[in-house]
């Protein structure tokens, strides 16, 4: 599933479309072997519904947070950005 998120920018620069491989996330997820509230807690959620909801597709997620995560698996940020 590819989740789209719209990031503003604060510059004259506008608006950056990204969408995000949720698959790739899951995948990663499950192969390292992380619960949800692992990876929430560590990429700065408190609670582990809102990284779930990432997941499905529902929510989206700051690029901060993306980069936490890909530091978690010890990927690149690409690995979940889809162009």
């Amino acid at each position: 599933m590819l989740l789209k998120c719209t990031m503003k920018s604060t510059n004259k620069g506008g608006e950056i479309n990204l969408r995000y491989n949720t698959e790739e996330m899951k995948v990663l997820r499950l192969k390292h072997g992380y619960s949800f509230e692992y990876v929430a807690k560590n990429i700065g959620y408190t609670h582990k519904r809102a990284y779930h909801r990432i997941e499905k597709g529902e929510k989206g997620m700051s690029v901060g947070k993306l980069k936490r995560l890909a530091d978690l698996y010890g990927v690149n940020m690409d690995n979940f950005i889809k162009r």
